[in-house]
């Protein structure tokens, strides 16, 4: 190996060792907004597209943030069958941007989670205490922890 070829393959490599890595993640634990419709795309791939809802409160204030969240190939088929309108769902995904034009000929922007992982919580039972087969009621929901709670202290940044 010639050494302008060594010399280019250790530049190459320590140029990598310097790079930051990157990282695109995003975590959400809400309610589905209707029952999962399974689709497929053009080339066959299943999904299904579904809004997750999430809602903040504070000083008795509410707001409910929805998230287009993209689900495919096994993972949507699996989530179609078992996920129903108004269940908790955690979902870890890769955030993304798009654009498409509607109808009326207008471009139209917005954004969504590619899902890699998820976990269907299900429905409050009838007496509305408990998720499926998980009790969340053992300790403290994020829901319901203010954020005078905390200490700037606490916090390890």
């Amino acid at each position: 190996m010639s050494m302008e070829r060594i010399s280019a393959c250790a530049l190459a490599q320590q140029e990598r060792k310097n790079e930051m890595p990157s990282i695109s993640k995003t975590i959400i634990m809400g309610h589905l907004g209707r029952d999962p419709e399974l689709e497929h795309t053009k080339t066959g791939t299943p999904k299904v597209k579904m809004g997750i809802a999430t809602t903040y409160k504070r000083a008795g204030e509410e707001e409910t943030v929805w998230h287009n969240c993209h689900f495919f190939g096994k993972d949507a088929e699996n989530f179609a069958k078992m996920a129903t309108k108004g269940g908790l769902c955690y979902v870890e995904g890769r955030l993304f941007y798009t654009t498409w034009t509607d109808r009326d000929g207008n471009e139209k922007k917005g954004h969504g989670i590619s899902v890699y992982s998820w976990q269907y919580i299900g429905k409050r039972s009838a007496e509305g205490q408990s998720f499926g087969a998980s009790n969340f009621n053992q300790g403290k929901s994020i829901s319901h922890i203010e954020d005078d709670e905390f200490a700037d202290d606490d916090l390890p940044f």
